[in-house]
């Protein structure tokens, strides 16, 4: 993968982590703008934002890693 790829990967993905703690923001809310407070509820909700966050950040461990594998051969 060429430096212009990689670049663009990080983008993406950084762009789809700020997404998701904007999705989390938003959700943590309900339609009038008061906050969630069922605590079970809460939980849930971080969980499933910090996975996707997690599988975005693996992505750019995966494809700099692949990066500097392909420039080292």
């Amino acid at each position: 993968m060429d430096n212009k790829k990689l670049s663009a990967l990080y983008y993406t993905s950084t762009s789809r982590v700020i997404d998701v703690a904007q999705s989390l923001y938003e959700s943590l809310h309900n339609y009038k703008g008061t906050p969630v407070t069922d605590e079970e509820l809460v939980r849930k909700m971080i969980t499933n934002a910090v996975k996707e966050i997690r599988s975005e950040l693996d992505l750019i461990k995966t494809a700099v890693a692949e990066s500097n594998e392909h420039s080292n051969s």
